[in-house]
């Protein structure tokens, strides 16, 4: 059963320019997978299962839920705020697909596309500023499986290059630059996409398995969590590794839209650390009703985190449901 609760966050604040909200909360749901907030009608949207689920984040209520069938998974919404894209694990029997709601109606047009050679469902989702939807997808074993872009209002679909099964999708803020982190294979590829691309190929590598992957909101930091640590790529300059080996570490990340904040769900903890990317140095802790385990090396477990668009909120995945925390104020 879905269900809600609030209680009194606690933030552990590590310098005096932090400001805590008193209320943060928890929705219970058992089956969440991943989680696309929409600021504009206010509500949470979570995967997982034959359903997207809708939360009302004013009336702390769910709404009706939106049924797709199969196996709902990575989300993502248009710049403009008007889309949902939805991938799914299912598949059918000749063609893949990804699932488009309109925000406004609820409408939902389902966009499919011819199977490649051992592909299972779609994977995840991301949208870039021109409104083209970036797919990833699964393989039934182990192996690459075609990156593609979509154009969501002539549908025409085109495959940028090849990728491993499962990689993971981060767009920043500006919707500019998209990150990928390949999954499943142990030099841990990854990359960035730009809008307009018509190719794709993962230029650099972490050589530790890859999962999750978080980028700044113009694109000029990314960071890559691995067992071995969350790897820092910075344009400007360089930084160690967050985290610590088999310990204390990463397992997700999620930059804020404005300002220098940046997101990490710690694996072994009850807490999200907050660290200023201009200096990568930990500024905040935030308490969780729960605890962060290791994923594995698999993405969309626990520590699955992002802000909303306006910085109203973070939101992140623990074992049975979503976490919620107020941020200050929209869009600061």
């Amino acid at each position: 059963m879905n269900k809600s609760y609030a209680f009194v966050a606690g933030l552990v604040l590590l310098f005096s320019g932090l400001t805590a909200h008193a209320e943060a909360g928890f929705i219970t749901d058992a089956n969440r997978y991943d989680i696309a907030y929409d600021t504009v009608r206010q509500v949470l949207f979570i995967s997982g299962g034959t359903t997207v689920r809708r939360y009302d984040m004013v009336a702390k209520k769910f709404l009706t839920p939106i049924t797709l069938g199969g196996q709902t998974a990575g989300m993502d919404i248009s710049a403009d705020g008007k889309l949902l894209a939805v991938a799914n694990l299912s598949r059918g029997a000749k063609q893949n697909f990804i699932d488009v709601i309109n925000l406004r109606t609820l409408a939902v047009k389902r966009v499919g596309f011819d199977l490649s050679f051992g592909e299972g469902g779609t994977f995840t989702v991301a949208f870039d500023e021109l409104s083209n939807i970036l797919v990833s997808s699964n393989y039934e074993g182990s192996g690459w499986v075609p990156l593609r872009k979509i154009n969501y209002f002539t549908k025409a679909v085109s495959e940028l290059g090849s990728v491993r099964q499962n990689s993971m999708l981060a767009a920043s803020a500006d919707r500019h630059t998209i990150a990928v982190a390949e999954s499943n294979i142990s030099n841990g590829a990854w990359g960035v996409y730009k809008a307009g691309d018509e190719q794709y190929q993962s230029n650099n590598a972490t050589n530790w398995f890859n999962f999750e992957i978080g980028i700044s909101y113009t694109g000029s930091q990314i960071a890559v969590p691995t067992y071995g640590g969350t790897f820092i790529l910075d344009s400007k300059q360089v930084f160690p590794a967050v985290g610590e080996y088999a310990g204390v570490t990463p397992i997700g990340a999620a930059y804020a839209p404005v300002g220098n904040k940046v997101y990490f769900p710690m694996a072994n903890s009850d807490y999200i650390s907050v660290y200023n990317s201009e200096t990568m140095t930990e500024v905040a802790q935030i308490k969780v009703p729960g605890n962060f385990d290791w994923n594995g090396n698999f993405a969309f477990g626990e520590g699955r985190v992002k802000v909303a668009s306006d910085n109203s909120f973070l939101f992140s995945t623990l074992d049975s449901g979503v976490y919620f925390a107020p941020l200050r104020t929209p869009a600061q």
